[in-house]
């Protein structure tokens, strides 16, 4: 009753892997060991399922430790916000350029006005940055 639509299925727990997580931090040692290495070189999901029923006996399976690597690649990679700018807030900034007037280059002083909800933006220039301009 407290939802208008039905949200969905939610997950309530994390999910385990009881036979991988033994070898959690073994995995986890030779990553981090593996960014020194060329890109090429360092270790896949395959690279690291190999190494572990070679080096310890690992019985899972292939998909267990696919999905680990997935969600930890996934986990680490770089988020952004969105920014949202209500109406009526700008951003105002003083700068210097030169420009050429009628042939003659010479130093331009300006305010910018930016009002980021709507993308409106005031540019005025002055020949000097005296209190009267």
């Amino acid at each position: 009753m407290s939802f208008s639509v039905p949200p969905g299925y939610r997950l309530t727990f994390d999910i385990r892997c009881p036979k991988l997580e033994p070898f959690l931090p073994i995995i986890e040692g030779w990553l981090k060991a593996s960014l020194t290495m060329p890109r090429n070189q360092r270790h896949t999901a395959k690279r690291v399922f190999d190494r572990l029923r070679e080096e310890c006996s690992v019985t899972g399976g292939y998909a267990i430790i696919k999905d680990y690597m997935r969600e930890r690649e996934r986990c680490g990679q770089e988020m952004f916000v969105p920014l949202s700018h209500l109406p009526g807030h700008g951003q105002a900034d003083f700068g210097g350029a030169l420009v050429r007037i009628g042939g003659v280059e010479q130093k331009a002083h300006f305010f910018v006005l930016d009002l980021p909800h709507s993308d409106a933006c005031y540019v005025r220039a002055y020949p000097a940055t005296m209190a009267e301009a």
